[in-house]
């Protein structure tokens, strides 16, 4: 899950964040591997913001052996003589080579490079990846690792084979550069996700589908997954654009969000988290956050001067042709004559039909955008009988 990646990867936090239960069983976790008692119950661990003792007591509830290693990789701070299993051992280098700099700290990431690599060393990913797509599958929690890897200096990892493809047909996002978490401390940019997708997702799976169709179509990937299983969240032609929306709610069935001031891209994507189907989009969402496919770019403009059956077009520099504009409930194209390309003095005449050859513009959906988007947008039309002023957005569970 992209959450995991970007708001960290201490993972002590959601191990206090479960509530212990009794466990009758005839192991019970320890914080020394040998079942050895802690030599310094008053050390306090950093990570986990607990002393040794409160870690062993903590351990003490648990049984299983994803769990036992959680409180494994920590005791050699409370004096054990803990060694990682062979079994589990990933590496944050794929070839096995040392990390360039164990102090470096890497955005998005709760530890350094040093503390990460006594993660993958213990595998804690695999104790808590709640992806389904990896659920069970130990080797495959090391492609999390090798993603920290990246990031600390691994000049050589890559992403498995099957990874996940923001872009369905496997080329890089058209606006690199996008934000697709605004806000956050790590900000990630589509080429940031597309990276992280490739190495946490596989090709072909539920959660890649969900990317490829609401972050692909907002980081300007020319073709998205047809499957009527995913949702982007805007009308057929129109994909999230970048911007706030000050207030909107979704609702489905017993469950319901409540958005303020959210970045549209993240109500999307939480939408998509928790699986909101298409047809409980408000008209906030559409009216705030849906923009023409077509205007996310301003496409290269291919003039001929003498239009000759077979001869290809020449190609000049960037005309400033606008992308489709939603005027008065209609998408209609625009362009200027006159306009003056992107860091050029040289002018170039685009109001005339026939010195634009349309069959080079890329278009960033398989779907022309609707010419009546108002007659499209009310298809999307709910009313929601809960209103709260709150900041921020919360969902609430009937």
């Amino acid at each position: 899950m992209w959450l995991h990646m970007y708001n960290g990867a201490l993972l002590a936090a959601i191990v206090s964040a479960v509530l212990p239960q009794t466990v009758h069983a005839t192991t019970l976790c320890t914080v020394c591997q040998d079942g050895s008692s802690i030599r310094h119950p008053e050390a306090f661990v950093e990570e986990t913001e607990q002393t040794c003792a409160e870690l062993a007591e903590e351990a003490s509830y648990y049984s299983d052996p994803a769990s036992c290693r959680y409180y494994h990789r920590y005791g050699n701070e409370c004096g054990c003589n803990n060694k990682p299993p062979p079994d589990t051992l990933c590496r944050l280098c794929q070839d096995g080579s040392p990390i360039p700099d164990p102090s470096l700290w890497p955005d998005g990431y709760d530890g350094n490079c040093g503390a990460l690599q006594i993660d993958a060393a213990w595998n804690l990913w695999s104790t808590f990846d709640a992806d389904e797509d990896t659920k069970g599958k130990e080797a495959s929690t090391c492609d999390y690792y090798h993603l920290a890897g990246t990031h600390c200096g691994c000049p050589d990892n890559v992403p498995p084979a099957d990874g996940c493809q923001l872009c369905l047909d496997g080329s890089p996002p058209l606006i690199p550069d996008k934000a697709v978490t605004p806000g956050n401390a790590a900000e990630a940019t589509c080429e940031a996700f597309s990276f992280y997708t490739q190495f946490m997702h596989t090709q072909g799976t539920e959660d890649c589908t969900k990317h490829q169709s609401v972050v692909g179509s907002y980081c300007g990937c020319s073709s998205t997954p047809s499957s009527q299983r995913v949702c982007d969240y805007c009308p057929p032609g129109l994909v999230t654009r970048e911007g706030i929306v000050p207030k909107v709610d979704f609702k489905a069935g017993n469950r319901l969000f409540y958005f303020r001031d959210a970045a549209c891209i993240k109500v999307a994507m939480l939408a998509e988290e928790f699986d909101f189907p298409c047809d409980v989009v408000p008209d906030a969402f559409v009216e705030s956050c849906c923009e023409p496919a077509t205007g996310l770019l301003e496409p290269e403009v291919f003039v001929q001067e003498e239009v000759k059956l077979g001869s290809k077009p020449q190609k000049h520099s960037v005309a400033g042709a606008k992308g489709m504009q939603h005027l008065d409930g209609e998408t209609s194209h625009k362009r200027e004559a006159g306009m003056q390309s992107s860091g050029s003095n040289e002018k170039y005449d685009t109001s005339l039909p026939t010195t634009v050859n349309w069959d080079d513009f890329v278009f960033l959906s398989t779907s022309a955008a609707s010419s009546n988007f108002l007659e499209m947008r009310s298809k999307h039309s709910f009313t929601l009988i809960f209103t709260v002023l709150t900041v921020g957005w919360h969902f609430v569970f009937a």
